[in-house]
């Protein structure tokens, strides 16, 4: 009996252990899987942190250039703004409601005061309410430049003026 019982263990000692070596082997591929899986969410957040890192460098740059406009843009403002207030001539800028939204100085001297901003045109002097300098306003806001030559400011006096008028374009609008 113990004979039998002996090979009978020896057996079911080595049925045992290819129960067993199976089980490593399928735990072993588990892992395996389970590795791959770990390794794909790892390049996947790494792929993301860096085209987070790209996105974050471009939106620096894109910041930076829009500063370097914007500084840009400021000084041709005030160049502007300057060639208009050193000017002799009198300038003055209209909306296209034809209100008054810039008047420099040489106005100042030839109309004697500053227009409230957003001043109707028609409001400043009577000078402007002429039909003839309202339609070349109205030919400026369809784009067209004019030009109203000896325009009597105080004809008595003998003060004439040359209005020449042009239209600012921006993206295809004035």
């Amino acid at each position: 009996l113990y004979q039998s019982l002996d090979r009978m263990m020896a057996v079911l000692g080595r049925m045992a252990n290819d129960a067993m070596v199976h089980e490593w082997e399928a735990e072993g591929a588990r892992q395996d899987q389970h590795r791959k899986a770990v390794l794909q969410v790892i390049a996947s957040i790494i792929g993301i942190m860096l085209t987070g890192l790209l996105l974050w460098g471009q939106l620096l740059m894109a910041l930076r250039r829009s500063r370097q406009a914007r500084g840009q843009l400021q000084r041709e403002k005030e160049f502007s703004e300057l060639l208009i207030q050193s000017s002799g001539e009198g300038i003055m800028a209209l909306d296209t409601r034809l209100d008054c939204t810039r008047w420099n100085p040489g106005m100042t001297a030839l109309f004697g005061g500053s227009p409230p901003v957003s001043s109707p045109i028609g409001e400043i002097a009577p000078f402007f309410a002429r039909p003839a300098l309202l339609a070349g306003l109205e030919r400026g806001l369809a784009g067209e430049s004019f030009a109203l030559h000896d325009c009597p400011l105080d004809a008595d006096a003998g003060r004439f003026l040359d209005v020449v008028g042009f239209p600012l374009v921006s993206e295809g609008q004035v």
